[in-house]
């Protein structure tokens, strides 16, 4: 949850959203701060969000991140933004 996670994060709240994130490097209590809840896995952020945004940059790490598999964890009609 970077500069930009982090104020899309805020500017979501602001219009009532439920705001829910997954980083696996920051550590625990950033979330409590921000006012937003964390889960620790993708899975569990794809599995449960109606709307799920992307904001990091690619690398090597990342790169496969969001496939086939990951999007059909998605319940059918909701939202994947990059």
């Amino acid at each position: 949850l970077g500069r930009v996670g982090t104020a899309v994060a805020l500017r979501a709240q602001a219009f009532g959203f439920h705001v829910t994130f997954y980083d696996p490097y920051l550590p625990d209590g950033i979330e409590r701060s921000l006012g937003i809840e964390r889960v620790y896995s993708l899975q569990d952020l794809l599995f449960h969000s109606d709307c799920v945004t992307l904001h990091c940059s690619l690398n090597e790490q990342n790169r496969h991140m969001i496939n086939e598999h990951t999007i059909k964890l998605m319940r059918p009609g909701k939202i994947f933004k990059i």
